[in-house]
């Protein structure tokens, strides 16, 4: 409670100081605060971390009063600090607790100046370096931390209808009562204005109608100031122990601690002899006299009853038209961008059901380019719906619309939205994860569906063509799998050059129809070269013959099956082999009405040549010099001449596609500048073709390889001297000698075991290892700390002493053996040596002790003195 009453007058203060410092002109900039969060089940007793905010474009703004981070400690009982490093864009925080706390649990709020319009908590990446737990043990892995931003003034709103409820008028009367015997909140203050680092005090509550709730350290008792706290309860001595200890030290007039009574009477606060044992300073001077604490305030629990006469009837009446169909719309309710997203929907409380059932459901996605799949078990009424899309997609959207045939009208509460995973496009998991709404229900009664057909005629020579075509003006082109074995994965491409039309939309927003129920497609049309690509996964199989897509075309003549040529280029079964030979997939114009022909006055092919033809042979031949249709052979006509022409793609004739056939019919060759490789070519430059030039592509169209003379850096090549010494400059892979590549450079390295570890004969620097060196020699040192002197834990030849304020004797100072040092200052039971502990030489443990190792354990330059 006293907890919220702070940060309430923290908000405030730090309103009013911006009131004062940016006046009502309007800014370019938002204020917002920054929470900072750990996000797992896991219980902490020291904890560092780090939040980078480089990519929120903004600055953590600082508290005037003592230059910090303007942030506040969320964590009872704990001893926090934060800082920020502008330069690096990163601020750093520290977290100790005798007690420990458990997440997952907000660590601090911080106050955080942004230019963005919309600040997200994925601007920010909040990791930890290092936690224990209250032991001192390791937390391995360290947990997962995480940002969250809940007054940005950024985001999404969602708003339901109103729900309106009709009291009948009278009174209601509330009693409020204060029984004997009840739970009490003791509230110690310092009421001295002292800058305190260190404080230890005892109270005696011998003559105090009641006990304190827990016992020994297991006293339930909550740290008010910005302190680390530490609490002992002697229940048979009826004596109550609390210590604090501060870096930057605090300043009364405060509130320290709240403990927690039972009372069998109503306690004063003169039942309650406090009696201060320690003080210091934040520089570890002691303060004469010691500062007053004093019992600040008691709080007791009070109990209410509320009595409303008996109302009245209300009777309430709706009427709703029966509606026959429903679209239920999800959508993505949070700013995120994502590449996946996997949500179940619990609709046992809908007036209805989702139309089809199982993968046949009725969904489709509303996001554009993605892959989507829904799967319907109405056994249990849930509906579970997947997307992933490549590009990625942003929200707030709709990502996906779902048909419903309803009993009765439904509301957004009769559709309980959970999402499973999701995922960025690059992809990393989300955290937290995203929420998913119904945002609308849209319910109709009727579909009208409108038909139109088109005529066309065409005037050929030799006689007259009528082609009847049906008119959309979009004649549905459907893809047709004759295969019947078992397939979870097929793509094919469809050439549709000598169509006479085109495919509907472009690139992955063709107009395609999926056709195969639970399968993930995907279409994509290049009609530069005039390509439809389709591809398909099912990991529950599927088989033929059956229909597996409908793409609309929209047609300018004839649509004929000739003019379309589709390839399978790769297809694998349910246990992901490859199946061969490859399927055979062909198309059905049953959606267009094949065209009705009616042709008359056939005149080619009687060896007579007659007006309107240029030749006639007599032949069915197209590779002499007149073709079947009466026509000279030309090149460019698709037909390969004889004697002539080494190749002839018609239309396909190209002098800048790869493994084309040239404009001239003849075939691609090295150095006409376009790289062919079913011609082996694996470049060709034209006439940039050099073997002596790096990076060139060579004169016989292959790429440049290392040791060919010729250093080619944007092959990754640093060198190339056309050797196979690895024991010069440049190593035979054309990289440059380096430390760590397991080759001895000779003159230059001492050696190069070819690994970055520093623990045996070799050094990653590749100079042999000897004691003073920093790193320990596995197997032959105990310890290395760099130098060759006694007396500061690793000895001359490196062998282990130990170390003033090494409590865990693991040879460092870390915070945890400033945890242990204040266990073991305020409860007797817990062993520290006072060759490690005692670090000012006093001949026993204090909060002082505690605060010095933890002032050397974050950096402080400090002297600790141990007795020897």
């Amino acid at each position: 409670m006293m907890i919220e009453q702070l940060e309430r007058l923290h908000a405030f203060v730090f309103a009013a100081a911006l009131t004062l410092i940016f006046p009502a002109a309007a800014a370019a900039t938002q204020v917002c605060t920054v929470t900072v969060n750990l996000d797992e089940a896991v219980t902490i007793g020291a904890l560092e971390f780090a939040v980078d905010y480089s990519q929120a474009d903004g600055v953590f703004l600082t508290n005037p009063a003592n230059g910090f981070p303007d942030c506040v400690v969320r964590v009872p009982n704990v001893l926090g600090g934060l800082a920020d490093n502008p330069g690096q864009q990163e601020l750093s925080g520290s977290f100790l607790s005798v007690a420990g706390f458990t997440g997952p649990t907000a660590l601090a709020d911080c106050v955080f100046e942004t230019n963005l319009d919309v600040l997200t908590p994925g601007h920010f990446a909040a990791t930890a370096s290092e936690a224990t737990d209250p032991g001192g043990s390791p937390v391995d892995p360290l947990p997962a931390l995480g940002v969250s931003l809940p007054d940005c003034g950024s985001g999404t709103t969602t708003t339901l209808p109103p729900t309106t409820t009709t009291l009948p008028g009278g009174t209601l009367t509330t009693t409020t009562t204060l029984p004997q015997g009840t739970s009490c909140s003791v509230i110690f203050s310092m009421v001295d204005p002292v800058l305190v680092g260190a404080l230890q005090f005892a109270v005696d509550y011998t003559t105090a109608p009641g006990e304190f709730l827990g016992s020994g350290p297991g006293l339930d008792c909550v740290g008010l100031a910005p302190a680390l706290s530490s609490f002992n309860d002697n229940d048979d001595a009826r004596e109550l122990n609390l210590a604090f200890i501060s870096l930057s030290g605090f300043t009364g007039l405060i509130e320290l601690a709240e403990c927690f009574f039972e009372a069998t009477d109503i306690p004063a606060p003169s039942d309650f002899l406090i009696d201060v044992a320690a003080a210091t300073d934040p520089e570890l001077n002691d303060i004469e006299p010691f500062p007053s604490v004093v019992v600040g305030d008691i709080l007791c629990d009070t109990s209410t009853t509320s009595t409303l006469p008996t109302p009245t009837t209300s009777t309430t009446s709706t009427t709703v038209p029966d509606p026959t169909s429903c679209d239920i719309v999800f959508g993505l309710d949070d700013a995120v961008t994502l590449g996946s997203l996997q949500f179940a929907i619990d609709y046992s409380n809908a007036p209805g059901e989702f139309a089809g059932t199982g993968a046949a459901v009725d969904c489709i996605a509303l996001v554009e380019g993605a892959l989507a799949s829904a799967n319907d078990q109405e056994n249990i009424k849930r509906l579970d719906a997947g997307l992933i899309s490549l590009g990625g997609f942003a929200g707030p959207m709709n990502v996906m619309s779902c048909a419903f045939e309803p009993s009765n009208t439904p509301v957004p509460g009769d559709f309980l939205v959970a999402v499973i995973a999701a995922g960025t496009p690059e992809p990393l998991p989300v955290i937290p994860l995203p929420d998913v709404i119904v945002s609308s229900i849209e319910c109709s009664a009727s579909v009208t569906t409108t038909t139109v057909t088109l005529s066309t005629s065409t005037t050929m020579f030799g006689g007259t063509t009528t082609t009847t075509i049906p008119e959309v003006p979009d004649c549905d082109i459907v893809f047709v799998l004759e295969d019947d074995r078992e397939l979870a994965s097929l793509q094919w491409d469809t050439a549709y050059g000598r169509a006479a039309g085109d495919f509907d939309g472009s690139g992955t927003a063709v107009e395609c129809t999926n056709l195969v129920a639970g399968a993930l497609a995907s279409y994509n049309d290049n009609e530069g070269i005039h390509v439809l690509g389709g591809a398909m996964i099912d990991l529950s199989g599927f088989s033929g013959p059956r229909d597996l897509a409908r793409c609309s075309f929209t047609a300018t003549g004839a649509v004929l099956r000739r003019n379309f040529t589709v390839t399978v280029i790769d297809a694998a079964d349910t246990n992901a082999n490859d199946v061969l030979p490859l399927p055979a997939v062909d198309i059905s114009l049953a959606e267009c009405e094949g065209p009705t022909t009616t042709t008359t006055v056939p005149v080619c092919g009687n060896g007579i040549p007659q007006s309107g033809e240029d030749c006639d042979d007599g032949n069915g031949s197209n590779t002499d010099a007149c073709l079947n249709d009466c026509t000279d052979a030309s090149c460019g006509d698709g037909f390969v001449r004889t004697g002539t022409e080494e190749c002839d793609d018609g239309g396909g004739n190209s002098d800048v596609t790869p493994d084309a056939c040239r404009s001239d019919c003849a075939l691609p060759t090295c150095g006409d500048g376009v790289t062919d490789p079913a011609f082996d070519e694996d470049c060709d430059d034209g006439q940039g073709n050099s073997d002596v030039t790096p990076d060139a592509c060579r004169s016989g169209c292959t790429l440049p390889v290392c040791g060919d003379s010729v250093t080619d850096p944007t092959f990754d090549e640093d060198c190339d001297d056309a050797n196979t010494s690895n024991e010069d400059a440049c190593l035979n892979g054309c990289t440059d000698a380096s430390c760590g590549d397991g080759f001895v450079h000779d003159g230059v390295e001492d050696c190069d075991d070819a690994n970055t570890s520093n623990e045996d004969v070799c050094l990653d620097d590749c100079t042999d290892a000897s004691c003073g060196d920093g790193f320990v020699y596995d197997g032959v040192e105990e310890c290395d700390d760099g130098n060759t002197a006694d007396g500061d834990g690793c000895s001359a030849v490196c062998e282990f002493q130990r170390v003033c304020g090494d409590a865990n004797d693991d040879g460092k100072v870390t915070t945890t053996d400033s945890l242990i040092v204040l266990k073991a200052a305020v409860n007797p039971g817990v062993e520290c040596p006072l060759i490690a502990c005692d670090v000012d030489n006093s001949g026993d443990l204090s909060t002082t002790d505690a605060l010095k190792v933890l002032k050397k354990a974050v950096g402080a330059d400090i002297q600790l003195v141990c007795p020897v």
